[in-house]
């Protein structure tokens, strides 16, 4: 029987390659040693030495922070959110909301997976807001959202409450036109309050289904493509087909609202094409639960116009981030899309956390939970005491920038507004 000898090692990574030599095979006999010996067994021997142990699946954490429907509430929204609590069977009603809250609650979720962490919203970010950032024409909400580290949104409905022209402008900066009788569009007094300028979004807002017909190709871009360390993510951004119905005629002049199915159909797989490992579809349409309180993963009832586009959305995407129907959930679908929302005014975020499976590029498991932007003002009983939030729950401590933001717009409107919230409770006094 032929020996094999076993010389010339090669460095393989962390293995070492060892390649096969038989002794005294002359060249005039190379015919007979083929034929002797296999190419399978010398290709299973070869592979035996040289790859070594079987490659090890190297799952890594991707994450979303999802909004939707700020509705331009930077300062605390009146109101409350049930929340669950074990010492109530019924639930408790906590204080939530506020942009200082909100940016704090978003910048410790991101701390935990800071390098493939993505922020996003699914639409109405402004329009039916406040004074604090209406009388600016959203300029504030706008400056808040680039502070807290927006990333991507989906239009919403009411992006084109004023039309066109400024949804672009809020998108790339600019001060509001100067009305015709001189009233609006004074720098300083009610745009570009900024050492008379506004620099627009630092966010991309993405409007995939929304069509300019005199180009003929969408208003703003359909998609984003991001690496987070070695997984692409990828978006398709677009609003609810019906937006021309809940919108005056003059917002959506000279736009087409495109089918949602279609459109992310059509854009999912070249998304695929492009590298993305995972698909994410940010869209401002959404259902509803029967759910009492908060943070009810049974999602019972689940229901509306976002269940039948989920389902029916390609079976790429991952994640559905919805929006525009105030409500809050975190559901599954049977074919496995996680489909969420967090309400509405910025009373909660979503956390959307998927493992990949970086060798075979495949998304291996999803959960999302809905985190309560819990503030400092407190809900009154009815004897006007404070009700203690359930055990555990603690007031965030607000961000002292986006603070300032906001308590100069409330100081600029406090005039016009008899709402307290405008008194804020956070010391805008740290340093930092």
């Amino acid at each position: 029987m032929t020996q094999l000898n076993l010389h010339k090692t090669m460095p393989q990574g962390d293995v070492t390659c060892i390649a096969p030599r038989v002794p005294g095979l002359r060249p005039e006999r190379k015919a007979v040693w083929a034929g002797a010996v296999s190419l399978t067994a010398l290709a299973m021997a070869f592979a035996m030495f040289c790859l070594g142990a079987p490659v090890q699946a190297q799952v890594v954490p991707v994450s979303l922070i999802a909004i939707n429907d700020f509705h331009g509430n930077i300062a605390p929204p009146t109101g409350s959110v049930l929340v669950p609590d074990p010492g109530h069977p019924g639930g408790t009603r906590v204080s939530a909301g506020g942009a200082a809250y909100l940016s704090t609650l978003v910048r410790t979720l991101k701390s935990q997976n800071p390098e493939r962490t993505l922020v996003v919203g699914a639409g109405d970010l402004v329009g039916a807001t406040p004074l604090a950032s209406g009388l600016f024409h959203d300029e504030p909400t706008i400056d808040v959202m680039n502070q807290i580290g927006l990333d991507f949104s989906s239009v919403g409905n009411h992006e084109f409450d004023k039309g066109r022209d400024e949804l672009m402008r809020l998108q790339k900066g600019g001060c509001y036109p100067k009305s015709a009788d001189g009233s609006t569009g004074i720098v300083g007094k009610d745009t570009c309050m900024n050492n008379g300028i506004f620099s627009g979004a630092k966010f991309q807002y993405l409007a995939a289904n929304v069509i300019d017909t005199r180009t003929g190709g969408t208003l703003l871009p359909a998609t984003a493509l991001r690496d987070l360390g070695g997984v692409k993510v990828g978006m398709i951004g677009l609003t609810l087909r019906a937006t021309p119905s809940v919108v005056i005629p003059a917002g959506v002049r000279g736009l087409q609202f495109d089918s949602e199915v279609a459109t992310v159909n059509r854009l999912a797989p070249m998304l695929k094409k492009q590298g993305a490992t995972v698909i994410v579809v940010l869209i401002h349409q959404g259902g509803q639960t029967s759910a009492r309180t908060v943070q009810d993963k049974t999602c019972p009832d689940f229901s509306g116009p976002i269940v039948e586009l989920a389902d029916r959305f390609d079976a790429s995407v991952d994640v559905v981030v919805s929006g525009h129907t105030h409500q809050e959930y975190v559901c599954t679908r049977p074919d496995g899309k996680l489909v969420t929302q967090t309400g509405f005014y910025g009373r909660l975020v979503t956390r959307i956390d998927l493992q990949v499976d970086l060798a075979s590029g495949k998304v291996v498991s999803k959960d999302a939970n809905n985190f309560v932007v819990l503030n400092d003002i407190g809900v009154k009983d009815a004897a006007g005491q404070t009700v203690a939030p359930p055990a555990g729950m603690q007031a965030l401590v607000p961000d002292a920038e986006v603070g300032r933001i906001v308590q100069r717009y409330g100081d600029l409107t406090a005039p016009l507004s008899d709402n307290s919230y405008f008194t804020l409770s956070w010391k805008c006094s740290h340093k930092g």
